[in-house]
């Protein structure tokens, strides 16, 4: 039996499952993520986390995120901010500035604490980019090279006999295509809550429009510094935040022309500060953290059942 040392943490919501790799070795960190994110039979989580300091050269630490179905992501602005209070935690560094190696490129982080416990950090988010072929999207009609801000789509078109679930929530057919590291579509509404994001969500996650997948984010603008936002994760679902796909939204409604460059959005699981930079196109994420528990597990224990008949039928 080999056990597996974990720390569970979330931020606003969005929680993952944090291992030191450099003392675990996982032969398939994927099928490892999918086991344990399982929330009635495994840990329960948004995904896995892989944090090690050894042989980086280029950040203080390297982080690896593997999303609920086991694929691999390239940026995780709430999975970030947990990294730092990790690293710091397991003595990989002493805080409170670090540097972290993602899929997406290095970016910085600062902590801040409270009561000598890490419960906050601003996230350097790096560059946005705006361009169709930076979210791998190839839409008919379009090369590629356009810029991917204010596009009109037809519903029709896009999704077939589904789009009527869009109109009915009041959104709008103008959406942004932005990459924050990783690619998001952003959706304008007055209605968030009324969108169907277990329908929708995973017909526009694997459209074919879409080569990598992607995220997608529907938002309100509340007032010129503030949005609400609900998002459905590539490879996770709907989650409680998106930490990118905030930053995404940020980048879009100021692009768009609907909102400031500073702005607060609020998730369900919580409220994000965010400020975008558009001279140099850098994004800043700020918000809470908290280290929920630790403990040990052996995988091998953790079995996902088949798909099973339900009980009764109607």
């Amino acid at each position: 039996m080999t056990l597996l040392r974990f720390t569970k943490m979330n931020a606003i919501g969005n929680d993952y499952i944090y291992v030191d790799s450099d003392r675990n070795l996982l032969e398939d960190p994927g099928a490892t993520a999918r086991l344990l994110c399982d929330r009635h039979r495994g840990i329960g989580g948004d995904g896995l986390i892989l944090v090690g300091a050894r042989g980086i050269e280029e950040a203080d630490v390297a982080m690896r995120i593997f999303n609920r179905d086991g694929g691999e992501a390239e940026m995780c602005g709430n999975g970030l901010r947990c990294v730092a209070r990790f690293a710091i935690d397991q003595d990989m560094v002493s805080g409170p500035d670090l540097r972290v190696q993602t899929g997406g490129g290095v970016v910085e982080v600062r902590t801040f604490e409270e009561n000598g416990v890490v419960n906050r950090a601003t996230v350097q988010m790096g560059t946005a980019r705006t361009q169709l072929r930076d979210v791998q999207a190839k839409i008919p009609g379009l090369k590629g090279d356009e810029p991917g801000i204010g596009l009109h789509f037809d519903f029709d078109l896009l999704l077939g006999d589904d789009a009527p679930l869009l109109r009915v929530a009041g959104v709008e057919p103008i959406c942004s295509l932005v990459s924050i590291g990783n690619p998001h579509l952003i959706f304008w509404t007055d209605r968030p809550d009324q969108v169907p994001l277990e329908q929708i969500g995973p017909r526009l996650e694997h459209h074919p429009w879409f080569r990598d997948r992607i995220n997608v984010q529907f938002a309100r603008v509340d007032a010129p510094d503030r949005v609400t936002m609900r998002t459905w994760e590539r490879g996770s679902g709907a989650t409680l935040a998106c930490g990118t796909g905030a930053c995404a939204v940020c980048v879009a409604g100021v692009l768009e022309g609907r909102t400031n460059a500073a702005i607060t959005a609020r998730l369900p699981g919580g409220s994000l500060e965010l400020t975008f930079d558009r001279e140099n196109r850098e994004v800043t994420l700020t918000g809470p953290l908290q280290s929920v528990f630790t403990g040990e597990i052996d995988p091998d224990t953790v079995e996902l059942e088949p798909h099973q008949e339900p009980l009764w039928h109607d």
